[in-house]
This record gives structure tokens, sequence and C-alpha cells, in this order.
């Protein structure tokens, strides 16, 4: 990676998983394999935003972190790739499993389940379903009755008045990096609403929040993860960004934490 971490696809470890490496690597991971109109490649950065997007509109009241996992429902395509679904079928448990072992990991590094609900994961591939009846329509070269058969009909009335237009890697890049964040935000502050008063006492929450997350990415009960440690051990190699770790939550390192 990028980041100078080195993923273990067959046991990937939360500790080698970095948004910038999930957002960079999907945003030059083409859709369709690539065969879509525009001066550049409709990618899965692009749907993942997208398929947020057709979520929060589905589901106006869902909370922030099933929102978060909507942006994330393709995250592990950064290191494994996209691959249509005719393949998929035809490869069989293999990529599902890796798929599957990868969504977990990329789960507890931000602090999501490692399995998302049946209920929400079924709302979350509706819209999926429908982002991809709209670019079968309008960036792939399908007709709607082609559309029609392989995605079903547009569940929204008014996605035929949606839009889209693919853009260049880096600008796709940069939009999905701020709506992770604003996203993430959102998580901590729904988590801390039951504190009120000083703004002390919500940067408390935060910490309390960041605190959980780090315990429960860096010591996943024994039934999620077995024998969980680093790919990239830091005496071996170091990422680019140094990573918050248990020892800033002393109390004299709180606020560095936050600003990491």
């Amino acid at each position: 990676m990028l980041s100078g971490r080195r993923l273990d696809l067959l046991n990937p470890s939360p500790m080698d998983i970095e948004i910038e490496d999930i957002a960079h690597g999907l945003s030059f991971v083409a859709r369709w394999n690539g065969q879509t109109f525009g001066k550049f490649p409709y990618s899965v950065a692009e749907h993942s935003v997208f398929v947020e997007k057709l979520f929060f509109k589905i589901n106006p009241q869902i909370s922030p972190k099933w929102r978060l996992a909507a942006l994330l429902h393709d995250a592990p395509e950064y290191v494994i790739g996209d691959m249509i679904s005719p393949v998929k079928s035809s490869v069989g448990r293999g990529y599902s499993d890796m798929d599957e072992r990868l969504t977990a990991a990329i789960h507890q590094r931000f602090g999501l389940p490692s399995k998302t609900p049946d209920v929400i994961k079924k709302q979350i591939k509706r819209a999926d379903t429908a982002s991809a009846w709209l670019e079968a329509v309008q960036i792939a070269g399908f007709s709607e009755e082609e559309a029609n058969t392989l995605f079903g009909k547009p569940i929204l009335s008014d996605l035929r008045n949606l839009t889209l237009s693919p853009h260049e890697p880096t600008h796709v890049k940069t939009q999905f990096l701020k709506l992770f964040n604003e996203l993430l935000n959102a998580v901590i502050d729904s988590k801390s609403k039951w504190l009120v008063g000083s703004s002390n006492i919500k940067t408390l929450a935060r910490i309390i929040i960041i605190r959980d997350n780090i315990q429960r990415t860096f010591s996943p009960p024994e039934s999620t993860v077995q024998d969980f440690s680093a790919s990239s051990p830091e005496n071996n190699i170091l990422p680019r960004k140094p990573r918050m770790n248990s020892s800033c939550l002393s109390s004299s390192f709180l606020v560095n934490c936050l600003s990491m």
C-alpha cells in the first residue's frame, strides 16, 4: 500500500488498513471493466459515494454508522479489484470468502460491526442495485429493457432524473474521503449525544468512543478474528503517518490522539 502497509489478503488485519489506501485504490478501480462512456472510467469510489446517497434517500432516518457501512460496501475492492457478476459466480466461494474477511477487517478498523445485519445489508443492496441500473442505462450502453432484466425496474421514481458523470480519480478520492470523514464524525456525535454540558465533556465522549474503537480494532473477540496481528509490524514496515496506538489513552495524550 502507498501508506506503507502490507496487507495479508488471506488473513487481513485491521491494523494494516488505512482509509487513504482504500480511497486511493477505489478511485482507480473501474466499474464495468472500464466499458463506460466518458473521459474517465466510472470508479468504484464514485459508485460508493453514489450508493451512500441513494441509501440515505431510501432510508432518511438511518443511523450514520449504517451510512458509513453503505459507503464502505465495496471497500475490499481496493485490493482485490472489481469483478463483474458472471465472473464472481464462476469463481465460486473463494472470492466471496476473501471479500467477507476483508469486509470484517475494514469494519473493525473503523468501529463498525464485523458483520452487517441482514436488514441493513438488504437496504444497501437495494441502493447498490439501483445504482447499477442507472449506470447501465446512462454510461454502460444498456437499454432500459436490458437493465430491467438484469437489475429489475428502478425502485426510485425519480432515479432517471439523476445524472452520472465520471470524474477524474483524484477528484473522486477527495470526495470519498470528505464523505467518509463527515460520516465518521456523525457516528461519533451520535454516540456522544447522551453527554450534555461543556465542550470538554463532549471531547471526553469522543475520547471514550475512540478508545472503544481502538480496543475493538486491536483486540477483537476471538470469535471474530483468530491470531490477530499486523501484517506489517512496527519494526518492519512503518506507515507514512504514525498510527494511533493504545499508549495514547493516558490522559496526557488525549488531545494529541484526537488530532491525528
